[in-house]
């Protein structure tokens, strides 16, 4: 075993010297940009979406150059500039740990496990990610890409049933390998997983590492069941939206039930059940429909356009939750998810209906 694992690491770092991507945001130790770049590929395919990343990232190191000015910024302001990327709390957990870190740590980001993880959407992985790459101590970094790749190299050694903390466990012992550089490890394993040791197409023939690996002479198939995936299908909703426009101004709700929790939104409501309001006595304009995911949900989504100042125009909101007019020139600061974003869009493109 432990030969295999000496020939593990020492290819796998050889491979990434030779193959790693240039990336923005692995040419810096500060540890407010590592951690910006970390929260920023949560819950993101980074092959898939690597240009988005880098610009978003390039321009939010540009808008809050260091972790003072982030936190003394205002919350709609980083919520704007997110916009896009999707799972809107890390943007807001960004804004609370910087203000924690000004505030506590004198704007000094902490070098601890410890009190790291105790910060707003710090976990284990970007507490690991941090501490290796920007202060290059052991602490191994275990994401999709990584538990995948030491799963068919290992499969043979490793509980076959699949368990995650025999994954965490054989990171850790490789890590603390002599002469082995934690932040260039984990990188590594990171980058490896993402290019090469991929889910459904595996580029075996072009892995340096792969005549030691204990899956490489596995079908398509059976390598698509390693490591076992969970199913989880999206709960599918159909959804209305109606976009009530007086003289010019958008009527939005801060919204409390089911998705974009505690985000302007328009007013909606779900076929079967209505959660906001009611609209009687207004001929609605259709303005088209999409489809749109968010986390588990996808949404089957209808736009109607209602004129207000139209005669006989009522509605009822059902409960009590946040709400306003706004000028058509202040969607930027209020709608900036993607989903209020194609509803826009709609509303722009139809404007000759108006």
């Amino acid at each position: 075993m432990q030969d295999k694992q000496i020939y593990f690491v020492e290819h796998l770092l050889e491979w990434y010297k030779k193959n790693q991507r240039k990336l923005p945001f692995r040419e810096t130790k500060d540890p407010y940009k590592i951690w910006v770049s970390e929260v920023m590929l949560q819950q993101t395919r980074v092959g898939a979406v690597i240009n988005k990343i880098e610009n978003k990232y390039l321009q939010f190191i540009e808008r809050f150059p260091d972790i003072e000015i982030l936190a003394n910024s205002k919350t709609e302001e980083i919520l704007e500039l997110w916009s896009g990327l999707g799972y809107y709390n890390r943007a807001k957990n960004l804004h609370q740990t910087a203000r924690i870190i000004c505030e506590k740590y004198s704007g000094k980001f902490p070098d601890s496990y410890q009190d790291l993880i105790q910060l707003p959407g710090i976990g284990d992985y970007t507490a690991s990610a941090i501490l290796s790459i920007a202060f290059n101590k052991p602490y191994a970094v275990v994401d999709g890409n990584v538990k995948r790749l030491l799963f068919r190299f290992f499969y043979n050694e490793l509980d076959q049933t699949y368990s995650e903390k025999g994954i965490k466990n054989l990171a850790n012992e490789l890590i603390h390998f002599p002469k082995v550089e934690p932040s260039e490890f984990n990188q590594s394993l990171m980058e490896m997983g993402a290019l090469v040791c991929i889910y459904k197409y595996p580029k075996c023939n072009n892995c340096l590492i792969s005549s030691y690996c204990s899956t490489k002479d596995f079908s398509k198939e059976e390598k698509l069941n390693i490591p076992p995936k969970s199913i989880n299908p999206k709960k599918q909703i159909k959804i209305y939206i109606y976009i009530i426009n007086k003289y010019n101004k958008l009527f939005i709700i801060k919204n409390q039930h089911l998705f974009l929790k505690n985000h302007y939104f328009f007013p909606y409501e779900i076929k079967e059940k209505k959660e906001h309001l009611e609209i009687s006595d207004s001929p609605h304009t259709f303005l088209g429909n999409f489809k749109h995911n968010i986390m588990n949900y996808l949404f089957d989504a209808y736009i109607f356009l209602v004129n207000e100042n139209k005669k006989n125009f009522t509605f009822y909101q059902q409960d009590k939750t946040e709400s306003k007019w706004i000028e058509v020139s202040e969607t930027k600061k209020y709608l900036y998810s993607s989903f209020a974003k194609k509803v826009l869009d709609l509303y722009n493109n139809s404007s000759s209906l108006f």
